[in-house]
């Protein structure tokens, strides 16, 4: 019988006394699953050092409270979290580790949190509110990518197709639809003949991955198939997790010869037909800045940039792509609405105001101004979410305002800063009153505009972006809209303004 979907919860005391209960419940869970002994392993060592935080940290010394450890079996993996209703977490608490400190000092300073994302896949920390703190640990069961799949003959076959020559226009027939399950190796396969390891969408190489995450609905893929059956591109639309009335289109690659045969513009009227059907609100795609070319078929579709994210991703390489100078990849949003959205009430300060109404303008919706409200959040406590990447990035989500939620998302920054991420992007609800004066707080920080996410009922959220010490030339930057140019142009003199007035 499987065990997937199912849970086993266990509520232990802080006293490190109990983490081999805890240990032995994770080992069975995945060893039933069907882990391998050196990913349970490392799914063990990466709880221990969570756990042992929670026990550490999380509650005054001395006293005996009590927090629950929830291991769910997922297609996809193992999930373990950790939920306790104890003290705000302080990521001073688990600063950076440092080799170097180590053999200087003789001390394991942030040793934890290094272990735990050296051994987790994804590791995210959310703040409740009232209701507690969750740490949520999440480990992928299919461990072998494309490459480890491929025979070293067809290895070599993919590093061809990868600097072959594009065929004439017209040359190739084919058809697009829904992928088949068994074309899951196909579409990892494609991948890597387009883009090698470079693709961001890292579960693409993945072939288990993209199978269970379609037959899950976390990912709708498209596939341009030629007459002789086989995948010449793919493209989906990726559902997003906060709101599920809308969807990212992106995942999108074309084996290098295929082209000029149109296959992305194909893939592409799927996409929205497919969101269309389904009752999104609206779709959006990401666009790399280091060429144009990519954003040209979201503006050939309607869509609309709303955002410019700085430093994104690791730097990428393009074949017959002059870059003279690299740097971290930048992201382009675009955005487009599938259904007339209704009149919005968003706060935002003054001088955010025109490039807002603008933006809001370009989508076809519209916006009202909502009145500054001096809002009572004494004795409240935020909810706020924190999300790391692999790409030296981090997410901090403003789900619900509190008490000193600006001190908590500043010392979240100190935190992320002495770990090393180079892109830290915090988010706003911009249909909450309290936004207008937190975008201030934030600019204290050292935060500057990055544009909105458009949500489906009114759910807009704002952007904000901090490099970290990131020395960014925006004059590499190519965008394909002449938005894209003025939005690249506030973001800069924005930036200007926030290091002018820290």
């Amino acid at each position: 019988m499987s065990i997937i979907g199912k849970s086993l919860t266990l509520t232990i005391a802080n006293d490190v006394q109990f983490l081999p209960t805890v240990l032995r419940a994770v080992n069975d869970m995945a060893h039933i699953q069907g882990f391998t002994p050196e990913d349970i392993h490392r799914l063990e060592l990466g709880t221990e050092e969570a756990v042992a935080n929670v026990i550490k940290h999380a509650f005054a010394h001395g006293t005996t409270e009590y927090f629950s450890i929830v291991i769910t079996a997922e297609s996809l993996g193992l999930r373990i979290t950790i939920f306790d209703q104890g003290m705000p977490f302080d990521p001073e608490q688990l600063p950076a580790y440092s080799p170097e400190e180590v053999a200087t000092t003789m001390t394991s300073r942030g040793l934890g949190l290094f272990l735990i994302r050296k051994f987790i896949d994804e590791v995210s920390f959310h703040n409740l509110g009232r209701k507690g703190h969750e740490t949520v640990l999440f480990k992928y069961l299919h461990r072998e990518n494309i490459a480890q799949l491929l025979a070293q003959e067809e290895k070599q076959q993919a590093e061809q197709e990868r600097n072959e020559d594009e065929l004439p226009k017209g040359a190739v027939s084919y058809d697009v639809r829904r992928m088949k399950p068994t074309e899951a190796v196909e579409v990892s396969k494609c991948a890597y003949s387009s883009y090698g390891y470079a693709y961001v969408y890292e579960n693409i190489y993945y072939p288990e991955r993209v199978r269970e995450l379609n037959e899950n609905d976390n990912l709708i893929s498209f596939v341009a198939v030629s007459d002789a059956s086989e995948v010449m591109g793919h493209s989906a639309l990726v559902p997003s997790h906060d709101d599920t009335g809308i969807a990212e289109m992106g995942v999108s690659f074309v084996k290098p010869r295929y082209r000029g045969q149109g296959c992305l513009k194909a893939l592409s009227e799927a996409r929205l037909s497919e969101g269309a059907r389904r009752g999104l609100t609206g779709v959006y795609m990401q666009a790399v800045t280091t060429h144009p070319y990519s954003q040209k078929p979201a503006h050939a579709n309607g869509f609309s940039d709303t955002a410019l994210m700085l430093a994104r991703a690791d730097v990428l390489e393009f074949k017959e792509i002059e870059q003279k100078k690299r740097q971290r990849e930048s992201l382009v949003i675009a955005y487009k609405y599938l259904s007339t959205p209704p009149a919005m009430t968003v706060y935002a300060p003054v001088h955010h105001q025109q490039i807002l109404q603008k933006t809001f303008d370009l989508l076809d919706a519209r916006i009202e101004w909502g009145k500054e409200v001096i809002a009572n959040v004494q004795g409240v406590q935020a909810n706020i979410a924190l999300k790391t990447d692999s790409y030296s990035g981090a997410t901090i989500t403003v789900k619900a305002y509190g008490e000193e939620y600006a001190l908590t998302i500043k010392k979240l920054v100190k935190g992320l800063c002495y770990d090393g991420v180079i892109a830290i992007y915090v988010q706003l609800p911009l249909s909450d009153p309290i936004t207008q004066s937190a975008i201030i707080e934030m600019e204290k920080i050292g935060f500057f505009y990055c544009g909105i996410m458009p949500g489906s009922n009114g759910n807009n959220i704002f952007i904000m972006q901090y490099l970290n010490n990131y020395p960014f030339d925006y004059s590499i930057l190519r965008l394909d809209s002449d938005f894209g140019k003025e939005l690249a142009l506030y973001i800069e003199q924005d930036f200007q303004r926030i290091n002018t007035i820290l």
